[in-house]
């Protein structure tokens, strides 16, 4: 809310710490020029942030697409946004459209968090998830700890039907009683 304000106040901060997509750097790391990033960077930009950056889309990362925030120029790469950390974010196919057609604009704020403007303009931020494990909200935790991770004892191990859990042995029969 505070930087949302400020903004508001002041807005040379929509334009983001890097507003010219270089991190910050005068000379462009290696791979920095080439359009497609490493797999590691691939890999560094979906740890980071977890979902889709657009406020409240939880598309996974892992099935987004891997924007530049300043745009990459093929014509003249050293000029465009570089393909580096600080300049990539995950967005899924119908984000990415929104944010090409410039129906919303994204800038790096320090810690990663991302500033979203709309056209007609409303701000969201996005903070990195980076080394936040993203939990579902529906998400129900219905097995209370146990201090034995001993298979015979552990009632979830004996409840797991995935062929390794402990066989159960038949209750033994117990003769009928005469009448």
């Amino acid at each position: 809310a505070a930087f949302l304000a400020a903004a508001a106040a002041d807005p040379s901060l929509a334009a983001g710490i890097y507003p010219d997509g270089h991190g910050g750097m005068s000379e462009p790391p290696p791979g920095a020029l080439t359009y497609r990033p490493s797999a590691e960077l691939v890999a560094l930009t979906r740890a980071t942030h977890c979902t889709c950056t657009f406020p409240g889309c939880s598309v996974p990362a892992a099935r987004c697409e891997i924007d530049h925030i300043v745009p990459f120029d093929h014509n003249d790469p050293r000029a465009g946004g570089w393909t580096i950390t600080s300049n990539l974010q995950p967005l899924c196919h119908y984000h990415h459209q929104a944010k090409t057609l410039k129906l919303w604009a994204a800038a790096t704020l320090s810690g990663d968090g991302i500033f979203w403007t709309s056209c007609s303009g409303l701000r969201r931020i996005t903070p990195s998830t980076y080394g936040t494990v993203m939990v579902p909200d529906d998400f129900v935790h219905n097995r209370p700890p146990t201090p034995s991770p001993d298979p015979s004892t552990d009632h979830y191990y004996q409840h797991v039907d995935d062929g390794h859990a402990p066989e159960s042995t038949p209750a033994e029969s117990t003769p009928a009683e005469s009448t």
